[in-house]
């Protein structure tokens, strides 16, 4: 892992030193290592190394090649790295990531990104062609952005060095402000700063005198199958590709802690890291409810993961658990200066940041560089096959619907009714109807004249994005569309906590060759009898797992103390400072939010009864609003 940045100047004029210095300081954070510079006619690179894998320690970048014409720049983990190298060609030994990514290129120029595997971001500047290609993973997991103005270029791997020069205007873009507000992250090339882009994921970006161009090395095949002979060759298939993802990512200097919980996507990634552990041990860092803050649950909810975790550790001896209070990193509304000032950028779920940097900072302590999680997991391994009935429906099979709703509804017409209508009726209904484009108001505290104004529901409908996440009949096509919109800009929140707390998010169920295998296996091995997540439950239940995790069907909160540490005080506050400013008084709807302070819970009870107001509406409109003030003061 490390970082990099850089300018071209097309034209050939030389880039300074003292570009390079600025964005060398702006590449500062926690782990990373001396700059390393290298210039040429009209283009200059600094580079700044973090140890993460045992070949980090090789690592010389920039890399040179194509007889002194071409460099490379390289952030990020190849996995597979066995078979690249006997593509290669390679001697037997180490070699740095880096040098391995060079060597592709060398081999076969812009076809190599495609046959790389892992979480990367990497710049090669072509000087025989005077190009700079930009390239982003599969899945999007590093973060790479550029900006263009005339024949100049800067590139980084982090927004704060994007903003370092003078040549990037630090002007915020109320379009996208506005998209963040409605949850609308479907286009995954801008960002919340004027010009400031993103490279896709699976995306080669080519910049040169005549302009850009982008192209897509990869997509997950929408009509390949995998058939296999019987219902446990696909757990066994399936638990074969869970740890080569696990393994891949436990390859690192320092022991790779699982920050998780007791449900099906961590305790997936908790059986396979101990099969993998060889007998050592595996740290599990699970956040629980601070003691002296009430978290009410409703039905079917639960408030801690203590029991089903100590399960796990009393059924899997090598699983080292440690329990955490909830953090209380001083967010207002979830607005944390240091972990801001890290990412530049607004962040969508924004009032649970602060209740896992306990678990960053703890994994920290521990000297971890990177952590696993489950993340990514329910739209693959642990998809809950619910949007399976449709395809029941659309096939003809209704009477394999009808058995399966009833089993769902644990034989109660009413129930089984409810389970038809959700994910069968509705989903027809609002697929492409402009009733679900009106789901936003809802949720979002986007001022009635911002939506007008900024022709919002316009925006919605050219990006795709379903603010009801119930338009899609078609569960596959639901699963590719919920992979782009979570990690479309999800790597802005990875690349700050990594910069914050020197930790790297790594997420074994957002592997490319597990994405592939998941959504090509047939839907019902995801739904079966009435039970969701049938895949993940035997993958469970075949390792020895508790039933008290594998067989739970109850959902767990994160964040559960989220209302106990609300000031009403505080929120009062930022509602009048975003009273004054011009952009946060256009964009959020002040006059709502301060009927949100009138009608307060009275206590955690009630305020659950209205989560989505004072967990999700109110703390997003105060954070955006504490953004932009911030950034209208000057972002120095």
């Amino acid at each position: 892992m490390s970082c990099f940045a850089g300018v071209v100047r097309f034209d050939g004029a030389p880039v300074t030193q003292d570009d390079l210095n600025r964005l060398s300081a702006a590449l500062d954070a926690k782990g990373v290592g001396a700059p390393s510079f290298w210039r040429g006619t009209g283009i200059g690179l600094v580079h700044r190394q973090r140890i993460s894998t045992p070949e980090d320690r090789l690592e010389r970048q920039p890399w040179t090649g194509w007889g002194g014409r071409g460099v490379v720049v390289f952030d990020g983990r190849l996995d597979d790295r066995v078979g690249l190298m006997s593509d290669l060609g390679s001697a037997a030994g180490s070699h740095p990531d880096a040098a391995l990514v060079r060597d592709a290129l060398e081999r076969w120029g812009l076809a190599a990104p495609e046959r790389l595997l892992g979480d990367f971001a990497f710049a090669w500047w072509d000087g025989e062609n005077r190009r700079l290609i930009l390239v982003r993973d599969a899945m999007g997991a590093q973060a790479l952005y550029h900006y263009r103005c005339g024949d100049t270029l800067v590139f980084a791997t982090t927004l704060r060095a994007m903003l370092a020069l003078p040549l990037v205007e630090r002007a915020l873009d109320e379009g996208v402000l506005a998209d963040l507000l409605v949850l609308n992250q479907r286009n995954p090339e801008v960002t919340v700063w004027r010009g400031v882009d993103r490279v896709a994921p699976a995306t080669i970006l080519t910049h040169d005198t005549l302009g850009m161009r982008s192209e897509v090395y990869w997509t997950p095949d929408p009509g390949r199958r995998l058939n296999l002979p019987d219902d446990k060759s696909y757990v066994e298939a399936a638990r074969a590709e869970l740890d080569r993802a696990v393994g891949d990512r436990l390859r690192s200097v320092e022991p790779v802690p699982i920050l998780g919980s007791g449900g099906l996507d961590s305790s997936c990634l908790a059986v396979s890291a101990v099969s993998l552990s060889r007998g050592g041990r595996q740290k599990f860092l699970t956040l629980i409810p601070a003691p002296d803050c009430p978290s009410p649950a409703q039905s079917g909810q639960y408030s801690s993961e203590q029991s089903r975790v100590e399960a796990m550790a009393a059924r899997f001896p090598a699983l080292d658990v440690e329990f955490i209070p909830g953090g209380s990193d001083p967010l207002v509304v979830g607005e944390s200066p240091g972990l801001r000032l890290a990412g530049v950028v607004p962040f969508r779920n924004v009032i649970n940041a602060s209740w896992f940097s306990s678990a960053y900072l703890r994994a920290a302590e521990l000297g971890a560089c990177s952590t696993i999680d489950g993340g990514f997991g329910f739209w693959t391994l642990t998809w809950d096959g619910l949007r399976g009935l449709g395809e029941l429906f659309r096939t003809g099979r209704w009477l394999g619907l009808a058995r399966e709703a009833w089993a769902l509804g644990e034989g109660k017409p009413r129930r089984a009714l409810g389970f038809i209508r959700r994910e069968v009726v509705m989903p027809l209904l609002l697929s492409g109807s402009e009733r679900s484009l009106d789901a936003w108001r809802r949720f979002s505290a986007l001022s009635p004249a911002a939506a007008t104004a900024l022709d919002i529901e316009g925006r919605l409908r050219a990006s795709g994005h379903d603010p009801s996440y119930g338009g899609s009949p078609d569960g596959r096509a639901l699963r590719r569309y919920g992979m782009g919109a979570t990690f479309g800009a999800a790597a802005d929140m990875r690349a700050a906590i990594r910069a914050h707390w020197g930790v790297q998010i790594r997420q074994p169920l957002a592997d490319r060759r597990l994405v592939e295998f998941c959504l090509a296996i047939p839907q019902d091995q995801y739904l079966r009898n009435g039970e969701p997540r049938h895949l993940a439950r035997r993958i469970l239940r075949a390792a020895g797992a508790p039933l008290a995790v594998s067989d739970n069907r109850g959902f767990g909160l994160q964040n559960p103390e989220w209302f106990s540490r609300l000031d009403r005080d505080q929120c009062a506050a930022v509602i009048e400072g975003a009273g004054r400013s011009a952009l946060a008084s256009h964009l959020l709807d002040i006059p709502r939010l301060r009927r949100l302070l009138e009608t307060w819970p009275i206590d955690a009870e009630a305020a659950m009864e209205r989560r989505r107001e004072f967990a999700n509406l109110l703390p997003r409109a105060l954070h955006m609003a504490s953004f932009i003030r911030w950034a209208e003061g000057g972002n120095q």
